[in-house]
C-alpha cells in the first residue's frame, strides 16, 4: 500500500474472487421490523458504503442511482432483484453501533496481520482536520471545536488522531477528539491502545514536533516503545536536539542513536500519506454528518474500505506469486 495506485485500479470483480465480504460484514442473519424481514443484509449494505468510498460518490442519493444503473455494482452487492433507497443506505450507516464498526475494523487489522502485511512495522501517530457538516459560525455542532492548521487556517471540526504502520501505510488505530483540544493530550490516550498492534520486539513510536512533550516521552517508555520525535525548541536557543546536552530529560528515554532516529524519523511520512489518500481518494473530506460518533463512524467506513483493498491486493500479490512458482521452471 505504498502507492495510491490499487485504490484506483483494482476491480470489484478482483476483490469479490480474493475476500469473502459475507464473512467479515455477516455476524447474523436479518432481523426482523414489526414481522417483516429486513430486505438487505449488512454485508450487501456494508458493499454498497464500499462502492460509495471508492469512487467518491458524495451522496447517498448518488449512490442509490448508480447502484440502479451499474450492474456490475448490484453483482458485487449481491442485488438481485430490487436496490436499497437512499433512506435505507442512510439509516443503516445511523443504526450501525460505533462498537460493531470497530470490532469490524479490529477483525479486518486481524486479517492483515496474518497476511503479514504488518510485518516490520514502526507506528507513526498525526492528527488530520475532519471537518462536520455544521455551521462554524452558529455552532450548530456541539461536540466539535475550531482548530488551527497553521497561524492562519481555521476548520470547524475534528482532530482524527491516527497511528499508521510505518512500512504499510496502513490505520492501525483512530480516535477523534474536538478541533479545539490539543494533540499531545489525546496521544497520551492513543499510545496505550497500540500494544495489540505490535509486530516486532522495539517497536519506535514516530510523531512530529506538537507531540514533544516529557509526558508522550514517558507514557512510550511507559509502555515499552522507542520514542522518535521531532525536537520542538519552542523558546530554546538550541535548535536541534542533538545540540542539547546529555543530562538533558529526552534522553533518559530510550532515544535511538543520531543516525538511527534520522531513518526511523523518516518513516513518518507514511502518516502524510494516509492522511493524504484517506482525504483524497477515498471520501473523508466529504463529511456529511455532525457529531462526534457520527463523523469518527464515516472515517471507519472509509478505514475499512482502505483495509478491504489492502486485503485483496496482498491476496492477489501471493497468488501471482504462487502462480509463478508453479508454471516458471525453476533455475
Amino acid at each position: 500500500m505504498r502507492t495510491p495506485t490499487s485504490i484506483k485500479n483494482l476491480c470489484l470483480a478482483d476483490i469479490v474472487g480474493l475476500m469473502d465480504f459475507r464473512s467479515i460484514f455477516q455476524s447474523s442473519k436479518p432481523k426482523t421490523i414489526i414481522g417483516r424481514p429486513v430486505e438487505y443484509h449488512d454485508w450487501q449494505l456494508m458493499a454498497a458504503i464500499f462502492i460509495q468510498d471508492k469512487y467518491q460518490i458524495e451522496s447517498d442519493k448518488e449512490l442509490e442511482r448508480q447502484l440502479r444503473e451499474n450492474p456490475v455494482f448490484q453483482k458485487f452487492c449481491g442485488f438481485i432483484k430490487d436496490i436499497p433507497s437512499h433512506d435505507t443506505i442512510n439509516r443503516f450507516k445511523a443504526k450501525t453501533h460505533l462498537n460493531r464498526l470497530r470490532g469490524i475494523f479490529n477483525k479486518m487489522d486481524g486479517v492483515l496481520t496474518d497476511l503479514g502485511a504488518f510485518d516490520d512495522d514502526d507506528l507513526c501517530i498525526d492528527g488530520t482536520d475532519i471537518g462536520t457538516n455544521a455551521n462554524p459560525r452558529k455552532r450548530t455542532d456541539s461536540e466539535a471545536g475550531i482548530g488551527h492548521t497553521s497561524l492562519d487556517e481555521t476548520f470547524y471540526g475534528y482532530w482524527a488522531m491516527i497511528a499508521v504502520g510505518s512500512r504499510s501505510e496502513l490505520p492501525r488505530e483512530i480516535i477523534l477528539i474536538p478541533g479545539d483540544r490539543h494533540q499531545s493530550d489525546q496521544a497520551l490516550e492513543l499510545i496505550p491502545m497500540l500494544e495489540k498492534h505490535w509486530t516486532k520486539t522495539d517497536c519506535s513510536i514516530i510523531m512530529d514536533g506538537i507531540f514533544d512533550t516529557k509526558e508522550i516521552y514517558e507514557i512510550c517508555e511507559e509502555h515499552g516503545y522507542q520514542p522518535v520525535i521531532k525536537y520542538n525548541p519552542r523558546k530554546s536557543k538550541k535548535s536541534s536536539m542533538w545540540e542539547l546536552e546529555w543530562d538533558n530529560w529526552r534522553f533518559d528515554h530510550n532515544v535511538p542513536p543520531k543516525e538511527e532516529w534520522r531513518l526511523l524519523y523518516n518513516l513518518r511520512v507514511a502518516s502524510e500519506r494516509f492522511n493524504s489518500r484517506i482525504k483524497e481518494l477515498l471520501n473523508v473530506r466529504n463529511v456529511r454528518v455532525k457529531g462526534k460518533s457520527k463523523v469518527l463512524k464515516h472515517v471507519l467506513f472509509s478505514a475499512i474500505t482502505l483495509q478491504t483493498i489492502a486485503i485483496a491486493t496482498h491476496r492477489m500479490i501471493t497468488k501471482i506469486k504462487k502462480w509463478k512458482q508453479e508454471i516458471l521452471p525453476v533455475v
